[in-house]
Formats: structure tokens, sequence, C-alpha cells
């Protein structure tokens, strides 16, 4: 799916909620509607994912699965209607699940911001404002998080990226900033992985990181190169 396409198919998602949101009724309890619930069961399918059969499956996935049934069913205008009931076993089964497991996996960023811009102990020392964050949100049991973005999730890896990503505004709000001049037609690109670390220098850890997390041997100018070097 091109970016024009998902970028349509996102308007015409806020277009229907907006008709829905004008023509709900406030009176009287609404039945659940099957079409109404394909649709928000549907919300990341703009989103890659990886196909995984049932048997590939953590143990954790289906334990979780069972545990949201168990939510959903027992609200209070389902609990008490086997057809109810079954319209959200039929709609948010196993595969469902799955599926939005691994793009929420694929797909969701690492919020990663300091405490404070005076947390370094020298200017443009990276590393020790990260450590400190770290410190701090051990301490505080505060978390950055993650975060899924609709466009950002279109970017494909490289090992020496032409783009970085931010949160200048230290909250949810995500920047996609070039750190180099880049041609019209090329390709955008960010990093999947941690570059920062040691490990990444490696050429053959790199490709065994993502490989394992993401699918694929990458093939980037830069491991090209280290490669054939």
């Amino acid at each position: 799916m091109t970016p024009e396409e998902a970028a349509r198919r996102i308007r015409e998602n806020e277009e229907e909620e907006e008709e829905e949101r004008t023509n709900k009724k406030e009176e009287g309890a609404m039945s659940i509607d099957r079409k109404t619930m394909k649709k928000y069961a549907n919300v990341a399918e703009l989103l890659v994912h990886a196909h995984v059969d049932e048997h590939q499956m953590f143990p954790s996935w289906k334990e979780e699965h069972a545990l949201l049934l168990q939510t959903l069913e027992s609200c209070e205008k389902i609990r008490d209607s086997e057809e109810e009931k079954e319209k959200i076993r039929s709609v948010f089964d196993i595969r469902w699940y799955a599926d939005l497991t691994t793009r929420f996996h694929l797909n969701s960023f690492k919020v990663e911001y300091p405490v404070s811009a005076s947390t370094s102990s020298s200017q443009g020392d990276f590393r020790a404002m990260m450590e400190h964050t770290l410190a701090s949100s051990i301490r505080t049991g505060a978390s950055n998080g993650s975060a899924i973005y609709a466009y950002g999730s279109m970017f494909n890896h490289s090992c020496a990226p032409n783009v970085n990503v931010a949160w200048p505004e230290r909250n949810h709000l995500v920047e996609f900033v070039a750190n180099e001049n880049i041609k019209q037609g090329e390709q955008l690109t960010i990093a999947y992985i941690d570059l920062n670390e040691d490990w990444s220098l490696n050429v053959a850890k790199r490709r065994a990181q993502l490989e394992e997390a993401y699918g694929f041997v990458c093939e980037c100018p830069r491991c090209v190169s280290e490669t054939q070097n």
C-alpha cells in the first residue's frame, strides 16, 4: 500500500467516525453491530504484519487473548447475551489477536527522550543523558513507552539512515528529521535497531538482530559494503 493510499484510507476512516458520531442516538441501549466491531477490530490493518500460524503463537498470546475475551464478555451489555458474546468471539478471535500483536511489534516506536535537557554531563553527551533517563525511570517508575504512527510505520530500515527520529516536545509528538542532504526521489530510511550500541558496529550482529526481530536480512548499502570489505 502506497503512502497516498494509506492517507486516503485514514481520511475515509476519520470521515466515517465523524458521521457515526453525528448520527449516534444518545437514548436507549444499542445492540453491538458486527460491522462496527469489525471496523474497530481492523484499525491497524494499514500496518505491515507477519502471518503466524496458531502452532507458532507464544503461549502468552493465547493467555492474553483469553483474558481479553473474558473482559469484553463481562461488559454490561454483553454478559447476559450469548448472541453478543458470540459476536465478540467471532470478530476478536485468536487470528485477529496474533495479527494485531505482530503489527504492534513490527511498527511500534520506542519513545525515548531525556528527563531534562540539563541532565547531560556535557553538551552532546547522548549516552550520559540516556543513562540518567534510565536511572530516573527505574527510580520513579516512569516510562517513555511505545507508540505507533501511521506514516512513520512506512519507513524502511537502513543501518545508515538518512532520517532521525526524535520527540523534541518530550511527549507523544514525533519528528522525522533528515540528517543529511537528500536528493529528490531518494528513499527515506530510519533505523529499526539501536545504532548507538557497541554491538551495532558488527554487521553480522546487526543482521542477526534484524532477522530475529523483523524477519529480513539487511541488504542496506552499509551492510553490503561492510560484508564485501
